[in-house]
Order: structure tokens, then C-alpha cells, then sequence
């Protein structure tokens, strides 16, 4: 920049304020080239690295894999000759002592069951084939006893009557008979639905006449009657000298009262 006369050499004159103004746009424009040149500098060396580090990850995967492929087949070779070389089977051992149950708890929803561990839920009893959180039932357990259903008994309901509900094993009396219900709403009894437990007996066979018996004692018999027209009775004179006396008196009032 030319000298401006003032006698300062190169100088700005602080005091002339546009020529200041300028002094720093200028400086503004060219620190903005530097940051803008620097942010593109930057940004590309980041691609680079993303790219390399892209690369570098791809590598380890294809080296990992290759690492498990290899360790699979080195295992299962191994396994392999593991086989080849066993040996027969050799003696039974002694028999053991008896094996025992752990003691079943009831399982519940918040807790960890570990392998054997026997649990009662939903009215079964269930081992852990391994350590789970699985509710009783999954492919985690193993079911040593099944829920049962409700028990049912005999019920005797006396007299059938028609219209009233019967259920299964309900037992009912009928013309001298008893029957039982098959199921719940057995219908009209009897009925394919009801099953006869015992029916009334037939009639037997008449048996032989029994020996004539010892003559009894002679009973009491009338033998003469008398008529009391003043009083309107009869009087009945037995063999034992008893009399009766029938009083006839009101039996003709209500006559009379009954035709007049």
C-alpha cells in the first residue's frame, strides 16, 4: 500500500475511521478463506479416515469369521478322533444311593428357578431343566405330575319328578327302582340316560299249604236283639251275656226334619 502523506511511513492512520474499516473487512475476508480452505482440508482427511476405518473393520470381520470357522472345524475334527478312540464299555458300577427330590417350593413370578429345582404351579409339579425365568410349562420344564380334575360323588336326590334338573351320578327311586344319572340333564327317567341299579321284584310262585292248625277259641256271636220303642234303641244280647245299645233316637229326628 502507497504511502498516504501524513509523514507515518506505512502506517494506518487510526484516525482516518474508513480507511480502518477497510483495513478489517479485508482481514475478515481473508481470515474466512483460511478457516473455509482449512474446514474443506479437514473434512477430506475425515473421509479419508472414515474410508480407512471402513476398511480396516471390514478386515477384522473377515478374519473373525475365517478365526470361527477354523476353531469349528478344529473342534469337530477333534471330536471326531475323540470317538475314534473310545475304548468298549467298561463295568457297571455299584449301585448307587437312592436319589432324591429336592423339596418342591411353590414357584413364583418374580423369582430365578436353577436346573432341578421342583416347583408346584397351576396344581402340577414341575422340574427346571436348566437355569430359567420361564413360568413353569415352557421348554425350560419338564412335568413330573399333572393338575387332576375335580372329584364327582354319588348324590341321592329321593323321588323322581319330571322338570327337575338331575346331574351326572344323581340317584333317584321310581316305581320301586332306583336309577342313576349318565350325565348332567339325563332327561325323562327311565331313559337311555339313566341307568337302573335295582328294579322291583316279580311275583313268586304260590308254595304248598301249609298243616291244618289247633282250633282256636270260640268267639263272641250274637243271638237275640230287643226292640226299646219308648226310648227308639235297639238292644243286642251276645253269647257272652253282653248287651249293646244302638240309640236310633236322633236317626229318625233328622228323618222326620228331612220329609216335613
Amino acid at each position: 500500500m502507497g504511502g498516504n502523506g501524513n509523514g507515518n511511513g506505512g502506517h494506518v492512520d487510526l484516525a482516518s475511521r474508513p480507511e480502518l474499516e477497510i483495513y478489517v473487512e479485508v482481514l475478515r475476508e481473508a481470515l474466512g478463506e483460511v478457516l473455509a480452505h482449512e474446514r474443506r482440508n479437514w473434512q477430506r482427511e475425515k473421509a479419508r479416515m472414515q474410508a480407512e476405518a471402513n476398511e480396516i473393520v471390514a478386515k477384522l470381520r473377515a478374519e473373525v469369521a475365517e478365526l470361527r470357522g477354523t476353531i469349528t472345524r478344529m473342534v469337530d475334527e477333534q471330536l471326531a478322533r475323540m470317538r475314534d478312540m473310545r475304548g468298549p464299555p467298561g463295568e457297571r458300577g455299584e449301585q448307587g444311593l437312592p436319589g432324591r427330590l429336592p423339596i418342591v417350593t411353590t414357584w413364583k413370578a418374580d423369582q430365578i428357578s436353577y436346573e432341578g429345582d421342583v416347583v408346584s404351579h397351576s396344581g402340577a409339579t414341575w422340574q427346571a431343566t436348566k437355569d430359567t425365568g420361564q413360568e413353569p410349562g415352557g421348554r425350560d420344564w419338564i412335568c413330573l405330575a399333572r393338575a387332576g380334575h375335580d372329584g364327582a360323588s354319588l348324590q341321592v336326590r329321593g323321588t323322581y319328578r319330571e322338570g327337575t334338573a338331575y346331574k351326572a351320578l344323581d340317584i333317584v327311586a321310581l316305581n320301586g327302582g332306583s336309577f342313576i344319572a349318565r350325565k348332567d340333564d339325563p332327561g325323562p327317567c327311565p331313559g337311555g340316560e339313566w341307568q337302573a341299579m335295582s328294579l322291583p321284584g316279580k311275583r313268586g310262585e304260590r308254595g304248598e299249604r301249609g298243616p291244618k292248625g289247633d282250633q282256636g277259641d270260640p268267639g263272641v256271636s250274637f243271638i237275640d236283639w230287643k226292640l226299646d220303642r219308648e226310648n227308639y234303641a235297639v238292644r243286642v244280647v251276645l253269647s257272652d251275656g253282653t248287651v249293646l245299645t244302638l240309640e236310633l233316637r236322633e236317626l229318625f229326628e233328622q228323618y222326620q226334619l228331612e220329609t216335613h
